[in-house]
């Protein structure tokens, strides 16, 4: 078949392995050969072998078209990734050949439904108008200034781009020649007008690399193990062991290799965490490793595991609080039935007038109560509440025992998320599980409330022969957690073992994150604080940027993205902004959405950690997962901190030290590059503990 004049042959070994590409896509790039066979398009960067009057084109960055002229015919010999060069013989020519049909015109596929929410975020741009007479159509005339710009193309070089007259007028602008061999390439490929159509985000890369993940920097940082931690990956123990460590010692990676290395002995494993976030990246990294997933194991978290077994053992689903607004208003309605039954004893510890009466009691039936799991007055009085240096005096207990009692009763049926488990402990002490696991690994395991602990000793104790693996790091405690070992039953003293030597974060990062931890006392007073190690690895201080107003700050972090895209260091996979509150979240999914940028949330259920796009994350669903690139949101009073209506200075203190915490695991998320946000209105007073050990923007 001859396109123009031109005869095309292939031999048979071309025909072969033409299966494997879409033929479309070849076609272009023949066609674009085609169309100056003396001089070709740059993009195909056409040169000549060695082998006796054989070119080569580039199909991608990684596959090749090997061809030669002969007699006025064009012949193509193979096709292949780069190695088909080196293996390739002159010998080829003495090969028998068969016409290679172009095919006609494809016609340009209509746009699929989008697979999420997110995959079209915006009203698709026009097509490029039709190309003048004296040029190739500029194919980036409507593409949005953002799409631009994580191609590589300079934000002072966006307009002249989109308002080239063609596409070789772009070689007249001041692009670099490797941000200009991309944009040359992508203009001759018809992904470029299909994700025009289809509102769909072009990534700095050529087309055949948007996977991303594979080869970008997310999957280095959490798939790799050092001989220090494949120790705890292999070991084996007849008790129950606690593996400490501080932030990015590789805890997460060193619990997913272990589950792993069991199921694949045929062995039964059951790996729990505290949030969906952390559950589905361990399954994305379980599957990255060693897909599919083992047919052994299974991951869930923590309260999705009791939920189902609840669930299993009752025949129907437990009725749950709608959230924790839903279980606090049950509560409210329990102190005003406490407060009624005893006026006098009731003013006497908890004031009525004091408007953190209220907050104090749901806070300490929702944090301590409902996780220590306790059932009876004698055990909440002997209940220690770690981390306050003074404990609730008797008869003011007797009264939170009693808006407890009187929440129990007006629940009707409903369930706290602790309420659940301790329900499904009671059932495995009745009925143990069978078959039984052999393995339980429990990742995060600080933020477990003591109520769910007891639910996976429960677990334990119906299979003998079961181990236990927990990690975590009391450091990055964001919940109350209020409880010791012993007060489970648990000594784990000769059990634990810690990690000290940081992977994740730059020297510069990490103290940051301890110049702000210093200051939280109680926590030092745990047996299981973990003291880094110095970091070797340095990088940029991190960076504060502030704006004048907080309805500025969202504008500022998109250019601050754009502008570290732009300069080829990072890509869109290598962001994740971290905030303290859903809401946030969703308003700052909204302003990447108006400048026409792929993110995705947390809660949706397609989160994939590896995917080409921004992550947005609260800091609570971040635990355990890392990042390039962190933005931090939200840095205001009342936001982060949040406000408090603490009774006392020792509650206020604990406060703070939680909310300081949470920024911390914010800031200890990043590998590379920390930025925090905020503004001139209510700055969160943590920046000025963090003002020595941070640069300005």
């Amino acid at each position: 078949m001859t396109a123009g004049n031109i005869p095309i042959l292939m031999t048979e070994r071309f025909r072969k392995n033409l299966k494997s590409y879409e033929r479309s896509r070849v076609e272009q790039k023949i066609r674009l050969l085609l169309d100056n066979p003396s001089q070709p398009h740059p993009s195909l960067k056409a040169h000549k072998m060695q082998n006796g009057g054989f070119w080569e084109f580039y199909l991608t960055d990684r596959h090749r078209v090997i061809y030669r002229w002969k007699d006025g015919v064009l012949e193509l010999h193979e096709i292949g990734d780069h190695s088909v060069v080196g293996h390739f013989h002159q010998a080829s020519a003495y090969a028998q050949l068969s016409p290679f049909k172009l095919q006609s015109e494809p016609q340009q596929p209509k746009p699929e439904a989008p697979s999420r929410p997110f995959s079209r975020p915006f009203a698709a741009p026009r097509l490029p108008t039709p190309a003048p007479s004296d040029g190739s159509p500029n194919k980036f005339a409507d593409l949005p200034e953002a799409h631009l710009r994580i191609l590589g193309v300079p934000k002072d070089l966006v307009r002249a781009v989109q308002e080239a007259p063609s596409l070789e007028a772009l070689e007249t602008i001041g692009l670099q020649p490797r941000i200009l061999e991309r944009l040359q390439e992508l203009a001759t490929n018809a992904e470029l007008e299909r994700a025009m159509r289809e509102g769909r985000l072009l990534y700095r890369t050529t087309l055949d690399q948007l996977v991303g993940y594979m080869e970008g920097k997310i999957k280095r940082l959490m798939l790799n193990l050092t001989d220090e931690q494949r120790h705890f990956v292999d070991l084996k123990a007849n008790h129950p062991l606690l593996l400490r460590g501080c932030a990015g010692s590789g805890k997460t990676t060193i619990a997913v290799y272990r589950a792993i290395e069991f199921a694949r002995r045929g062995q039964r494993v059951l790996f729990l965490t505290f949030n969906r976030t952390l559950a589905n990246a361990a399954k994305t990294m379980i599957e990255e490793l060693v897909n599919p997933m083992p047919e052994g194991l299974e991951v869930y978290t923590v309260d999705g595991w009791l939920h189902r077994l609840v669930k299993e053992r009752q025949g129907s689903a437990p009725s749950l609080f709608e959230g924790d607004e839903d279980c606090k208003q049950v509560i409210k309605q329990a102190i005003s039935v406490a407060q009624r039954a005893q006026p006098q004893v009731f003013a006497r510890y908890f004031p009525p007038d004091n408007p953190a009466t209220e907050t104090f009691l749901v806070e300490e039936i929702m944090h301590v109560v409902l996780p220590s799991g306790v059932t009876a007055l004698e055990d909440y009085l002997a209940w220690q509440r770690h981390g306050r240096k003074t404990a609730l005096h008797e008869s003011a207990r007797r009264i939170v025992w009693q808006v407890y009692e009187a929440y129990q009763n007006l629940r009707k049926g409903r369930l706290h998320w602790d309420d659940l488990a301790r329900l499904a402990a009671q059932e495995l002490r009745r009925q143990p599980l069978q078959p039984a696991y052999d393995h339980i690994i429990v990742d995060e395991v600080q933020d477990l409330s003591a109520a769910r602990l007891r639910a996976i000793l429960a677990l334990l104790g119906t299979a003998p022969a079961c181990s236990l693996f927990m990690v975590g790091d009391i450091a990055q405690s964001i919940y109350s957690r209020g409880f010791a070992w012993r007060d489970l039953g648990l000594n784990m003293r000769g059990r634990s073992a810690s990690l000290r030597k940081n992977f994740r974060n730059t020297r510069q990062i990490a103290e940051a994150a301890a110049h702000l931890h210093v200051r939280n006392q109680l926590l030092k007073q745990s047996e299981e604080f973990v003291d880094p190690e110095p970091i070797e690895r340095v990088g940029p201080r991190p960076r504060l940027i502030q704006t004048e107003r907080i309805s500025q700050v969202q504008k500022a972090l998109i250019e601050k993205l754009l502008s570290l895209v732009e300069g080829e260091t990072f890509r869109l996979a290598d962001f994740a902004i971290l905030a303290p509150t859903n809401d946030l979240c969703e308003e700052f999914q909204r302003a990447l959405t108006r400048e026409k940028l792929r993110s995705i949330l947390h809660k949706d259920k397609e989160f994939n950690l590896f995917e080409e796009q921004i992550k947005i994350l609260t800091i609570h669903s971040a635990k355990g997962l890392e990042f390039p690139v962190v933005f931090v949101v939200g840095l205001h009073e009342d936001v982060l901190p949040r406000k408090s209506y603490a009774l006392s200075e020792e509650e206020q203190a604990l406060h703070l030290e939680r909310e300081r915490t949470l920024l911390y695991v914010a800031m200890t998320r990043a590998a590379e590059g920390l930025f925090l946000f905020s503004a001139q209105e209510r700055p969160s007073r943590f920046l000025r503990e963090l003002a020595a050990v941070v640069d300005r923007d």
